[in-house]
C-alpha cells in the first residue's frame, strides 16, 4: 500500500499547511479595501497595502 506521500509527493502534514494558509489568506485578501485590492502595480499595491498597516 502506497503512502500519502508517494501519492502526492508531500507530506500529510504539508497538506494540512497548505489548506490553513490559503484560507487564511483568503481571509486577509477580502478585509482589503478595493483602492488596495485595484493598485495599478505590485509596487503600488506594496505602497498602499504598508499605508493601511501603519
Amino acid at each position: 500500500m502506497r503512502t500519502f506521500q508517494e501519492d502526492h509527493g508531500k507530506s500529510v502534514s504539508e497538506e494540512h499547511y497548505e489548506v490553513q494558509f490559503s484560507t487564511w489568506m483568503v481571509d486577509i485578501w477580502n478585509g482589503l479595501s478595493e483602492k488596495i485590492v485595484a493598485a495599478e502595480s505590485v509596487n503600488k499595491f506594496q505602497e498602499k497595502l504598508d499605508k493601511r498597516s501603519l
